[in-house]
């Protein structure tokens, strides 16, 4: 009997399937969690990256800006 439809996938989640339910009732597939919890760390990570670099980018912009970049 399908109980409701995975909040990841949109597929139907049906009683006999792997599924869980978020604090929120959320009721998704556990692999799908999976799924989504692995572009979540994906995505922070990339996140991360690119303010690593973009703060690197801001203080070199910085230094030009102020004269005092040391390779010109």
């Amino acid at each position: 009997m399908k109980i409701a439809d995975c909040c990841f996938c949109k597929e139907p989640v049906y009683e006999c399937s792997s599924w869980n339910i978020t604090e929120r009732y959320d009721i998704h597939h556990i692999e799908c969690a999976k799924k989504e919890r692995e572009r979540i760390i994906v995505r922070n990570y990339e996140m991360k990256e690119n303010a690593t670099w973009q703060k690197e980018h801001n203080r070199q912009i910085n230094n030009q800006l102020k004269g005092n970049d040391n390779g010109s």
